[in-house]
């Protein structure tokens, strides 16, 4: 399993200048002008106000940590004396939101932004350049925490409503356009996502030219969902230009360019060109490791990619260190239940299996299927909207089943003695995918 988030999404940080903000603290001016005219004269509105201003100190010089707990403060005082649907207020859960997703805290973080998107859509109604500001950053957030069938119909209004509020080739309205394909994508719906990203690109060429990065991100994107079709050499074709321009605008080095050889190798993969492809990857992990660090997410997807090379080149006691060293830091970094986490699983238990580790395989097959069993099958009608989505959700679940029912085997035909447990527990996981049906 090709593991990395090949999808240029604009994330979080981006999202929050895209609907006119400066910062996550541009409205401080405007607020402030607000509460001189309509805010009552009370003394814990004066120590928000220079509580707001140390927090703001600290966060730009990089103490984000001690930031927190003021911003936090500046929250509650506000609160207190305005109540939570002045925008003073707002704007004050907004900051907080972001100073949480800035120290990692995301899933704290998706609890303000979701209050934020609640309180401007009652306040300003959906139709206001704010609340679209906040619909878009939810959305990321939801799909950088993998939440994808909470992110896509999301997704989906904010794209109709940037097209009613903004028009058909704004910007915003073609990241919109941009992010709404990602999310059908990140849910196998390739089929849906395809024109949406031969759309934005068209749109983002004709207005913004073929070098301007928001261009090829569509090119990548395009070409990815492309590959996932299958249309192998036109996605190669689409890849390799966006690589080509992103080599003479940046250089060999930029982390742009690193993703864009990462996709390319990825592709080449698929062609069945894998010593092309691990040329790539190792010296794609190596930049990653030098640039970012190991624990960097950039740098497990790495790991793990040019693992799973190896292993089409027969490498496999090569690759069975990085598959280790991905899903150790892919604990640490992105926690045993993130979907990205369910190809490191798959791919190190594999990789064990083949070099004849069946004690070291067994229990991460037996971690892997509680993982995967524990995720909850969405009814249709609650969740799932396409036949496509339906039959992933259970292919995830038959292929963690049955690679729990080899590893099992393997172990017992490898151990001398009698294993009648193991047998048990074999046939159990081999019988249990019959039992993952959606209702239509």
């Amino acid at each position: 399993m090709f593991n990395e988030n090949k999808l240029a999404f604009h994330l979080t940080a981006i999202l929050c200048l895209c609907f006119g903000a400066a910062s996550a603290f541009a409205q401080g001016a405007q607020a402030e002008e607000q509460l001189e005219i309509t805010e009552p004269h009370d003394p814990r509105l004066e120590e928000a106000k220079k509580l707001n201003e140390t927090g703001e100190r600290l966060f730009f010089s990089g103490e984000v940590e001690k930031a927190e707990p003021i911003f936090a403060e500046v929250l509650k005082l506000r609160t207190a004396v305005l109540g939570e649907r002045h925008p003073t207020v707002i704007d004050s859960v907004k900051n907080y939101a972001f100073v949480l997703e800035s120290i990692g805290r995301l899933e704290e973080a998706e609890t303000y932004y979701a209050r934020v998107l609640r309180l401007r859509r009652e306040v300003l109604g959906d139709h206001h350049v704010d609340t679209l500001e906040s619909l878009n950053v939810y959305t990321s957030i939801l799909t950088y925490l993998g939440r994808f069938l909470e992110a896509e119909p999301l997704q989906g209004e904010l794209l109709q409503l940037s097209r009613e509020v903004l028009g058909e080739s704004h910007r915003n309205t073609l990241i919109s356009l941009n992010n709404y394909a990602v999310a059908l994508g990140a849910l196998g719906r390739f089929e849906e996502a395809e024109p949406l990203y031969a759309e934005a690109l068209k749109l983002r060429t004709e207005r913004l030219g073929e070098h301007h990065p928001d261009t090829l991100e569509s090119l990548e994107n395009y070409a990815y969902a492309l590959s996932k079709l299958d249309r192998l050499k036109e996605a190669e074709q689409l890849q390799k230009r966006a690589l080509d321009i992103r080599i003479a605008e940046y250089g060999e080095n930029f982390s742009g360019t690193l993703l864009s050889y990462n996709n390319y190798a990825a592709i080449l993969e698929d062609l069945g060109r894998s010593k092309d492809a691990e040329a790539i990857l190792s010296n794609v992990l190596r930049l990653r490791r030098e640039q970012l660090g190991d624990d960097h997410p950039n740098v497990l997807a790495s790991l793990n990619n040019y693992a799973y090379v190896l292993t089409s080149l027969g490498q496999f006691a090569e690759a069975d260190p990085l598959f280790e060293e991905a899903l150790r830091i892919g604990r640490r970094v992105l926690g045993e239940r993130h979907p990205d986490m369910l190809g490191k699983f798959d791919n190190y238990t594999r990789n064990l299996l083949d070099l004849g580790k069946y004690e070291q395989a067994l229990p991460l097959a037996r971690e892997f299927a509680s993982i995967v069993r524990s995720r909850k099958i969405e009814l249709r009608d609650s969740g799932i909207r396409s036949s496509t989505q339906a039959d992933r959700e259970v292919g995830e679940r038959q292929s963690a089943e049955k690679l729990l029912a080899d590893a099992l085997w393997r172990k017992t035909n490898a151990d001398a003695g009698p294993a009648n447990l193991l047998t048990e527990e074999a046939f159990e996981s081999f019988e249990r995918p019959r039992s993952y049906i959606i209702a239509q």
